[in-house]
């Protein structure tokens, strides 16, 4: 080929600028313009194909490496299953495998455990031994790096990594050798010391394990798979309880992997089963599986009974925390807390924020407004002290929560926002649920339909995020009477329809309790208002049972949609159809509210 058509060539353009980048003199030039596009060909003008060859034209000429990969291609075409191009990158990258020390070939088939990429740390602690100094590793990571097979990432520290096709050759490389299960254990091993207990709740440390969790996340992951594989149910256990998946709010990584650990680790009596445990438990609380969680609550107690330890305990009571919240006993919240919190409060110990504004919830949505804002109190005054974002964060979200419920719109819009603001700013997502329905219902109060809508639909999205059916399904009932204030009952119909399926799938009492309150308001409007009378009966029935407040200004709401009612039925037919929705069961006030929804969305 001519010169002046090989520079048009992108492939060659590429190898030749890498080239120059290791090897400043390299030219393109007459010489060895026909061995640089066979090059080229060879490996199918593949960018990585291309950028190893050149890492290596410091050392050979364009012939020499051609004659070598040659070499390496009559091996992999016997490998018939393997596309074409599959064969050019693999001859490629086995071709600048087969040009390391032997040291080097070693370093980089035990890199190949590290997933989403690594520290030197890391690397000096999983990959030395058996032949290789710790010290002996930046050196080699060094030469891999000029071999284009580590890349390296800016960034304080440093990550290094490899691109996906040479982390498959090396990913498999271990696989074949005989040090593939202690080059795995030192893995496991590594990143449980990372993390050697439970921190400080909502402290520097805590902030920095969170921001540990996100970037090796990939590597936790990992090992807590190959520890599964194995059966090595001791390191499933320790990587599992240092994953704080619950915080991280991804259940449904809890619900698939948790209960394989808790399998092969049924003899270990240890501080790290209890967590994993109440890892579990707290996960199948909020999912449709709240059935399981009993036994777990059993076990549990038994367990932190044995271990006598107070704080291990009380993160374990949240697992029936969780599980009366869901099942709709929020006045048993307290009974359950209580005796936890106090213990927390003589030790003095950091979690007592967060057990604090749990609690403070809680009583808000019984109505004990007194009791809230003293534990929100203390609450805000212990976070203070112990310098906790996320506890101010919790602090404004409880306040405005507490406001919104005793009719102080205004104070509950500002501090909500601020709450959000502020949980946003230190990615604390899975506590966006809280802040987004006061908003959404503040809205809603306020006649702000258009932003009450948009609230709502990220509720909705928040509570698939984090799998849990009661905010999935609150966020579709605010969505509905949003679309109910618009003016639009057929997307008001919808919208409660897809909060039905959820409400039935997960027997949530409380949700049910707030569709029927919104499938009434729409009734009234499409017509049927004994249809409203007797909803909006049921809804107050089992509200009444559960044992929930209402926010004052939603109260307010319902009680001139009652006269509206009564207006359109007369009094006495409204009374009739109001005892018919008091007496009625389950089922009839199920059945009632479908034919009202599929009614209006036709």
């Amino acid at each position: 080929p001519s010169l002046d058509r090989a520079r048009e060539s992108d492939a060659v353009k590429l190898l030749v600028e890498r080239a120059q980048q290791v090897h400043p003199g390299f030219e393109l030039d007459a010489g060895n313009v026909g061995d640089i596009v066979s090059l080229c060909r060879r490996l199918d003008g593949i960018p990585l194909a291309l950028e190893l060859a050149a890492a290596r034209l410091r050392l050979l000429s364009p012939v020499e490496m051609l004659h070598r990969l040659d070499d390496r291609f009559a091996l992999l075409t016997a490998r018939r299953s393997r596309p074409g191009r599959h064969r050019s990158l693999g001859a490629a990258i086995d071709w600048s495998f087969g040009l390391l020390e032997e040291r080097d070939q070693v370093l980089l088939r035990r890199l190949g455990v590290f997933q989403g990429g690594f520290t030197l740390p890391a690397a000096e602690a999983v990959c030395s031994g058996d032949g290789i100094e710790a010290g002996e590793v930046l050196d080699a990571l060094d030469r891999l790096v000029d071999a284009s097979l580590v890349t390296v990432s800016n960034g304080d520290p440093r990550r290094l990594g490899m691109l996906e096709s040479i982390h498959e050759f090396a990913e498999a490389a271990l696989a074949d050798s005989a040090e593939d299960h202690d080059v795995k254990a030192r893995h496991a091993d590594h990143f449980v010391a990372l993390i050697p207990e439970e921190p400080d709740y909502d402290s520097p440390e805590s902030a920095e394990t969170a921001e540990l969790l996100r970037r090796e996340q990939d590597n936790y992951r990992s090992a807590l798979a190959w520890a599964v594989e194995v059966g090595d149910g001791d390191r499933a256990l320790s990587v599992a309880a240092r994953l704080q998946l619950p915080r991280q709010n991804q259940r449904e990584y809890l619900l698939h992997w948790l209960p394989q650990v808790l399998e092969i680790s049924k003899a270990s009596v240890t501080a790290d089963r209890a967590t994993v445990l109440w890892f579990f438990g707290f996960a199948l609380a909020y999912s449709h599986r709240r059935h399981e969680v009993l036994p777990i609550i059993e076990e549990l107690a038994e367990l932190t009974t044995h271990l006598g330890d107070d704080v291990l305990s009380a993160y374990a009571s949240l697992v029936e925390v969780a599980y009366l919240d869901a099942d709709s006993r929020p006045v048993e919240v307290a009974r359950v807390m209580n005796p936890h919190i106090d213990r927390l409060r003589r030790m003095r110990h950091p979690a007592l924020p967060l057990f604090l504004s749990n609690l403070s919830w809680a009583r808000a949505l019984v109505g004990d407004y007194k009791e809230a804002a003293r534990l929100i109190d203390e609450q805000e005054l212990i976070g203070r002290e112990l310098r906790q974002p996320k506890t101010q964060a919790a602090v404004l979200i409880n306040r405005g929560t507490l406001a919104h419920y005793q009719g102080d719109l205004h104070t509950a819009e500002h501090l909500l926002l601020e709450s959000l603001d502020q949980i946003r700013r230190l990615r604390s997502d899975g506590d966006l649920d809280n802040p987004l329905l006061g908003l959404a219902q503040v809205s809603l109060a306020t006649g702000g339909f258009d932003q009450a809508a948009t609230w709502a639909n990220e509720l909705v999205d928040v509570g698939f995020r984090l799998l849990i059916a009661r905010v999935v399904a609150e966020g579709y009932i605010l969505l509905a009477r949003a679309e109910l204030g618009r003016g639009d009952l057929q997307a008001a119909a919808m919208a409660g329809g897809e909060a039905l399926q959820i409400t039935l799938d997960s027997d949530d009492m409380w949700a049910l309790a707030l569709l029927a309150a919104a499938a009434g308001q729409i009734a009234r409007p499409t017509g049927d208002p004994a249809g409203a009378a007797f909803l909006h009966a049921g809804s107050e029935t089992i509200r009444a049972h559960v044992g929930f407040a209402l926010p004052k200004a939603r109260a307010q709401e319902l009680e001139h949609e009652y006269l509206l009612v009564r207006e359109a039925l007369g009094t006495e037919d409204f009374h009739e159809a109001w005892h018919r929705g008091v007496a009625a069961d389950r089922a009839q006030v199920v059945d009632t509210i479908r034919r009202v929804l599929f009614g209006a969305g036709t």
